[in-house]
């Protein structure tokens, strides 16, 4: 028997496992509350104190944004300013090339007039200084403005700045020929001032060179006046047409530089918008502008109620697992069904009543249905009768006549049971209940008696201390006669 016993493997029946943990709804609901408290509690002050926390951030991030956006705003100030001065430049220039007489003109067909003058200074003058004198009022009367003047027929500055552009004069050395009386005359270039007059037309070019003429001859009597000792005359007067590099030049200039300047605003209004578009999204990111949404910061009590649940959940797997753990590593008999063969001893009787104490309510009562099943209907009484009458048929068939009450549990939760045996058992004495794995007077007893029927109580008996009880009982060579599990 006791080989049998040690190869024993316990098997654990799912339902009595949960019908076990059922019992313990009390503690389950007690640490799931507590579970849920604390939880939903610390979620709260977490969540409170993140707020308060993530408020300070947000108001720090947005008064860094309305840093950013006062320096923001004042370089767009500064950018608008160059923008509206670059919209007047750029218009300026736009109205220029649409009214722009030079911009106008096809420089590779101009038609060019050059007026030659000869300066004779009198013997008596100092001639180099005279000379030099001469040509720099003749340069300044071309290029200062007085011959357009005299070219134009408005008093437009446009038109007269323009027409002085047309304009050039030149003087250089070595010798130049001219035909004079049918014969040719060289003279020092130095005494050789060239005036140069371009025009868009043939007609408007000899009107300019018979102006041109005119007016140096009149200056020419005005100089006479200031500067005596000269005398000027016209070596030649010539026409033609030919390509004009310094106006093409002036024309490629002035459309580079509209082009660079429409460039210029375009990139300067590019990041405007981009500054701006950088602007609106910093703001709306920071909830502070119409169309972001407001930052609505997490509930302390939403949090809290999320997390109280989750607390719930884990409380009732906590407790859970720590009964399953008991049940499993407790030692104690949780069921019956087999009992016979994991102790190697019959089971005469079982007393299913509700546990004692307070009268039990629907959850217990729905559990305890759910453990017995039809057993649990059965009244106790009844239950009574049925284990005496176990009993006694078992004696009888081992014709035995006196049986210790023994066991592991304590006398209080066996009494009923004993009581019951003595009262309602006639022809059988029963000792006092003892636990033989206690007492060792009880174990002197042993021999006095025919059997020994154990008493057990389901949930607080030992399965080690039932086979170390049956195991002393067998050693001493006294029949076991079974066992009532109450």
């Amino acid at each position: 028997m006791n080989e049998y016993q040690n190869g024993y493997e316990r098997e654990i029946n799912l339902m009595d496992l949960m019908v076990y943990c059922l019992k313990q709804w009390r503690w389950i609901l007690v640490a799931m509350i507590l579970m849920a408290v604390l939880a939903g509690g610390y979620k709260y002050l977490s969540t409170r104190s993140g707020n308060v926390t993530r408020q300070e951030e947000i108001d720090e991030e947005i008064q860094e944004v309305l840093d950013q956006t006062k320096e923001d705003e004042a370089v767009l100030e500064q950018y608008k300013l160059v923008i509206e001065r670059t919209e007047k430049d750029l218009a300026r220039q736009e109205e220029y090339l649409n009214r722009s007489m030079l911009m106008k003109l096809d420089p590779n067909r101009m038609q060019v007039g050059v007026l030659s003058f000869h300066l004779e200074i009198n013997e008596n003058e100092n001639e180099a200084n005279a000379l030099d004198v001469l040509l720099a009022a003749y340069r300044a009367y071309v290029t200062d403005g007085r011959m357009a003047m005299n070219l134009s027929s408005s008093d437009d500055e446009q038109m007269l700045s323009e027409i002085q552009y047309l304009l050039s004069f030149s003087n250089n050395g070595n010798l130049v020929s001219y035909m004079a009386d049918g014969e040719a005359t060289s003279w020092p270039k130095q005494n050789v001032m060239q005036i140069q007059i371009s025009a868009p037309d043939a007609a408007l070019c000899a009107s300019y060179l018979e102006i041109a003429e005119k007016a140096i001859r009149e200056y020419s009597q005005e100089l006479q006046r200031e500067l005596p000792g000269h005398t000027l005359s016209l070596l030649a007067s010539t026409q033609s047409e030919r390509r004009n590099s310094d106006i093409q030049s002036y024309q490629t200039t002035t459309l580079n530089t509209y082009t660079a300047t429409f460039k210029n605003l375009k990139a300067l209004k590019a990041e405007v918008d981009a500054i701006e578009k950088a602007m609106e999204a910093s703001l709306e990111a920071k909830g502070l502008t119409e169309k972001s949404e407001p930052l609505v910061p997490p509930s302390p009590v939403t949090s809290a109620v999320k997390f109280a649940i989750l607390g719930l959940v884990m409380g009732a797997f906590f407790m859970g697992f720590v009964f399953i753990m008991v049940y499993v590593a407790g030692g104690r008999i949780r069921s019956t069904e087999s009992f016979e063969e994991e102790f190697g001893m019959k089971m005469v009787g079982r007393l299913a009543v509700p546990a004692e104490g307070k009268t039990p309510g629907a959850i217990d009562r729905f559990i305890y249905q759910l453990e017995e099943g039809a057993y649990g209907e059965i009244p106790a009484e009844e239950q009574m009768k049925i284990i005496c009458a176990n009993v006694k048929d078992a004696a009888g068939k081992e014709g035995v006549k006196k049986v210790m009450l023994a066991g592991t549990i304590a006398e209080k939760d066996a009494q009923a049971v004993c009581e019951s045996l003595k009262k309602d058992i006639a022809g059988i004495t029963f000792s006092s209940y003892k636990q033989l794995v206690f007492c060792g007077a009880a174990l002197e007893e042993i021999k006095e008696y025919d059997a020994v029927l154990f008493i057990e109580k389901k949930g607080k008996s030992s399965a080690k201390l039932i086979r170390e009880e049956k195991e002393l009982v067998t050693r001493r060579g006294v029949k076991v006669l079974g066992t009532v599990v109450a």
